[in-house]
């Protein structure tokens, strides 16, 4: 696994999206590390910019998507890049609806040992 002192800040690199995190956030991994990218959706090939670095983890943001999702749609909101309030606005209504019935049912099975 990558050291924390292996993955530095700012570095960059292409990164594909496995699937998302219960806030929001796209999950890649690059050499064994999880990588965090705010603002990346599951399917995407983009090119991020690591902002925290962790033991454990990365945080990165997107700088290029070079392969975009068919369920990434244009936020309605135009401050929604710098307010942050709204995580989800740059997912299609019918991905977002799945997204959290996949998180809800995620958390029961977890609570219930279904």
């Amino acid at each position: 696994m990558l050291s924390e002192a292996q993955m530095k800040v700012g570095q960059e690199f292409p990164l594909t999206i496995k699937k998302m995190g219960i806030n929001g956030e796209g999950i890649g991994y690059f050499k064994k590390t999880i990588i965090f990218v705010k603002g990346a959706l599951t399917d995407e090939e983009v090119v991020v910019q690591v902002t925290k670095t962790a033991p454990n983890y990365s945080e990165a943001v997107v700088r290029k998507i070079r392969k975009a999702s068919k369920n990434r749609v244009v936020a309605p909101c135009p401050v929604y890049e710098a307010c942050g309030g709204c995580q989800l606005q740059h997912v299609s209504y019918p991905a977002q609806l799945q997204f959290k019935k996949d998180i809800l049912i995620q958390a029961l099975k977890k609570q219930y040992k279904l």
